[in-house]
């Protein structure tokens, strides 16, 4: 008898617990989110609209409408309890008795009406979020830094930093270099190594990536130069993947001996390219977009960035086949040295900062990568116009060793002659690097050079603003409308912000909405935003809505 009551108390403890979970999970109105709307089929082909505004946990109250397939509907009010909801629309009253059972996502109730069960599902609403200003300003508070190796390649050496140089000081660095390269003629298999810079945080799958190369004559520099840091964290915390490049460097200085200076640049042109490649191949891994890859190199990698873009085989120098007598071996093709050698790329846009080109019919009609050219009139070390390079030694010098090579100027008219984008920027008074001063501090210069960089890299990612299809004058037998992202683009994702209206289906992932509008709001108006893969944001004008 001990047993059997003991067994009965726990019984109805269990029940009373059981009684009490299910009475909570029942009618708790405070489970109601009021973020969105919860529709359901109340009859065949008609689904009532609820928008809870205030709830406690026994009630809930809001606005509501039935949606029939017309454009133009009446809101009214509702209130939902534990006896059932009761909704008025246009002064027509509509009783359902019954019991609800809640959660967050659903909100069912078993109406007194031939037990018919309606189910009210909780409708996404996709609000336009708040975004970042990505890409136009720094967004993040840091960047990471990760030395990788891309290659190897026979060459003299891939690193020389040179502290404090500026236009003064090149011209006694560049003899004590070509002293020191004298002294040692034989070449070795080198590590060729890279910086990665990524925003710390940061969550986007795929994101555009921009190549720095540094200058120095191809005798003298490094990835770690005050500038490229400067600029990579710069683009890494406005939302880029950096990537800055050491490349082969240095070349024997003999009377006439021009082939040397080639075959030092087409070396590095190689090396840039393989590290593109090696860049796409890991772009998962970095989460790069590779529809975006951007090269951005000063001085002699100005020269890097511009052939990497417009050399191709064809235009390869003659002394790179080799040459017997001067002890040159054939060093192959643009992709013949390095890792991924079929992985093909493609540059969005070329930075150039007081670089050049050694043959101008390099660039061609049929090439149309954008460029963004920056360079100094001033420029004695490499010119603006067409000239030799380092005119502050002597021309009578300079020209034993190198030809005239064709500067921003000319590059900038010969891309115009040819149709496709190209915007100079000239320094007034501009000497090499004039970012800096003759103490290395940076100048008011390096802000007008960042921001066209910014403005020239961000314009390549996509549209700034979209337009929106779709019905403006609304007639009230008009169906549903359905309104779209003009030239939507694959893979971006559209927020839509609605006044005086609902929401009544949501292709976030398509660009598209339909819509019905409230005959009794005030207002009547749609926007949108869309956001790509890569983070770039395109807005909507407001577009005003009539109602007739």
């Amino acid at each position: 008898m001990k047993h059997v009551s003991i067994l009965l108390f726990l019984a109805s403890i269990i029940s009373l617990l059981l009684e009490s979970c299910s009475s909570g999970s029942k009618s708790d109105f405070s489970k109601i989110s009021k973020d969105g709307w919860y529709a359901g089929e109340t009859e065949k082909g008609s689904m009532l609209y609820l928008r809870f505004t205030q709830t406690s946990d026994d009630a809930g109250n809001g606005i509501c409408f039935i949606e029939n397939g017309k454009a133009i509907v009446s809101s009214g009010t509702f209130v939902a309890d534990k006896n059932g909801l009761e909704f008025t629309i246009q002064n027509q009253t509509t009783n359902l008795g019954g019991s609800w059972q809640i959660d967050s996502l659903r909100a069912e109730i078993k109406t007194d009406r031939e037990n018919k069960l309606i189910l009210f599902n909780f409708e996404p609403q996709y609000i336009i979020p708040k975004t970042q200003n990505r890409y136009n300003e720094s967004v993040f508070d840091s960047a990471s830094r990760t030395e990788v190796k891309y290659s190897k390649a026979s060459g003299f050496y891939s690193t020389k930093p040179v502290k404090d140089m500026n236009a003064e000081s090149y011209p006694t660095i560049i003899s004590e270099v070509i002293n020191g390269i004298a002294n040692n003629l034989f070449a070795e298999d080198l590590d060729l190594k890279m910086d990665i810079y990524q925003p710390r945080n940061d969550t986007l799958q795929k994101r555009p990536l921009l190549v720095l190369i540094h200058g120095g004559a191809f005798i003298v520099g490094d990835k770690r130069d005050d500038f490229q840091v400067k600029l990579a964290n710069r683009y890494a915390k406005m939302g880029y993947v950096v990537a800055s490049i050491n490349y082969r460097m240095g070349y024997i200085f003999l009377p006439n001996a021009y082939s040397n200076l080639e075959r030092c640049i087409y070396k590095a042109v190689q090396d840039s390219r393989s590290a593109i490649r090696w860049l796409k191949k890991n772009s998962k891994k970095y989460r790069i977009d590779p529809n975006y890859i951007f090269v951005a190199g000063n001085s002699a990698g100005g020269f890097i960035a511009l052939k990497t873009a417009f050399m191709n085989n064809s235009e390869a120098y003659p002394s790179t086949e080799g040459n017997l007598f001067m002890l040159q071996d054939d060093l192959g093709c643009l992709d013949c040295s390095g890792e991924y050698r079929n992985e093909k790329f493609k540059i969005r846009g070329i930075v150039n900062m007081w670089g050049a080109l050694t043959h101008i019919d390099m660039l061609d009609k049929d090439e149309k990568t954008p460029l963004l050219l920056i360079h100094g009139d001033s420029d004695r070390i490499v010119p603006y116009d067409y000239n030799y390079p380092f005119r502050n030694i002597d021309e009578n010098f300079t020209a034993f060793f190198m030809n005239k090579v064709y500067g921003s100027k000319k590059i900038h008219e010969r891309a115009q002659s040819f149709g496709f984008t190209s915007k100079l920027i000239t320094i007034s008074n501009g000497a090499h690097e004039p970012q800096v001063d003759d103490e290395n501090k940076y100048t008011p210069q390096f802000g007008i050079i960042t921001h066209s960089i910014d403005s020239f890299l961000v314009n390549l990612l996509g549209r700034d603003s979209i337009a929106i299809e779709g019905k403006t004058s609304i007639s009230t037998n008009s169906q549903t409308t359905l309104y779209s992202i003009k030239n939507y683009k694959k893979g971006s994702m559209v927020y839509w912000k609605i006044e005086g209206g609902c929401i009544i289906e949501n292709r976030i992932d398509k660009g598209f909405v339909r819509v019905v509008w409230f005959k009794n709001a005030n207002k009547h108006s749609i926007k949108a935003v869309e956001i790509t893969q890569n983070g770039k944001n395109a807005y909507s004008p407001l577009v005003e809505i009539l109602l007739k």
